[in-house]
């Protein structure tokens, strides 16, 4: 964490490592990993919640696939280059 101070109005500001804005996990480095960690989580958690409603629908499998990808993907493919 950088050795820097802030203040606003004369109040120190508590400096942080990281921090989420708008869904993208920023890093004092500049550094994305968490943010393709966190999205990876928000990915797994996207799958398992539409597994679990899985078997209360009688889905093709095509229209499975279909929500998977709308579900899923959306949030996979933002994660940005590796």
């Amino acid at each position: 964490m950088p050795t820097e101070s802030w203040s606003y109005n004369s109040q120190p500001i508590q400096g942080v490592n990281d921090f989420n804005y708008l869904g993208v996990v920023f890093n004092f480095t500049g550094n994305f990993k968490l943010n393709r960690e966190y999205l990876v989580g928000k990915s797994l958690k996207a799958i398992n919640v539409l597994f679990y409603h899985y078997r209360d629908f009688d889905l093709k499998p095509k229209i499975s696939c279909q929500l998977l990808n709308a579900c899923v993907g959306s949030t996979a493919n933002t994660s940005g280059p590796p």
